[in-house]
């Protein structure tokens, strides 16, 4: 072989390897970023799972306004009645730790309810005949480059039968608390360091998109998640509508 034939061999085995390079390259891109995606996706159907079912549950709710004013968005604390009680009583009625922790405890028992003879409705109440409910707040969690949904619930709080009980911050000090997170979102660009929203932003609003009012019997959840780092601005969006059904007919 010539040396001009072993120069263009070369030449041409360059040029292989540099595709086969970029090649290899452009799909572990391609790879991470799907990954990211599906991660997000997953993330944002749990969180909003979780909210569902307790908006559902929730007899009273208290948002809080976003800065612009023109959603409502985290925290967020629900009042939900305590349809469990703890078997053995010493126990606590709901898991403490772990990644179980706010859920019902496996020992513990069914709280009956009964019905308030004035309003028909239905109310779950301790042994002395107090109404009793549990808070459930959704809040933010983590810093720099990502940020989380953390789930906590304080309890029992009571309240004569004949009144209404709405918890709203500042919480008073409840005898047990507990909570775990419900999602957790990562974007590394530095836009996500100068402003949270860009990793994850949760916002509420009526079917009308206005802010809820307590006349509502639906709200629109809506969460928006940013898993490219190379590209923040494109956003992985999910929302869903849940009807009030306990503070409907309560």
């Amino acid at each position: 072989m010539t040396l001009p034939e072993i120069v263009i061999a070369l030449a041409i085995l360059g040029i292989v390897l540099s595709v086969c390079y970029g090649s290899s390259v452009a799909l572990q891109r391609g790879f991470a970023s799907t990954t990211s995606w599906a991660d997000a996706r997953t993330n944002q159907l749990r969180v909003l799972d979780s909210l569902a079912a307790d908006l559902r549950n929730a007899t009273a709710k208290s948002f809080t306004i976003s800065a612009d004013g023109l959603t409502n968005t985290l925290p967020l604390t629900l009042t939900i009645p305590m349809r469990y009680q703890p078997n053995p009583s010493p126990s606590p009625a709901y898991e403490t730790t772990g990644p179980l922790a706010g859920d019902p405890a496996r020992s513990a028992l069914r709280v009956e309810p009964g019905v308030y003879p004035t309003t028909g409705g239905m109310q779950y109440r301790d042994s002395s005949g107090q109404q009793v409910a549990i808070a459930v707040t959704y809040r933010y969690g983590a810093s720099g480059t990502k940020r989380t949904i953390v789930r906590q619930i304080d309890w029992p709080y009571t309240a004569p039968a004949t009144s209404t009980l709405a918890l709203s911050p500042p919480l008073p000090a409840a005898d047990n608390t507990a909570s775990r997170e419900v999602g957790s979102f990562t974007n590394y660009s530095s836009a996500s360091l100068s402003d949270p929203d860009n990793i994850l932003k949760v916002t509420f609003t009526n079917e009308d998109m206005q802010l809820v009012s307590s006349s509502d019997t639906a709200v629109v959840v809506r969460i928006e998640a940013s898993p490219d780092s190379l590209h923040p601005e494109k956003k992985s969006v999910l929302n869903d509508t849940v009807f009030l059904r306990e503070a409907t007919f309560k």
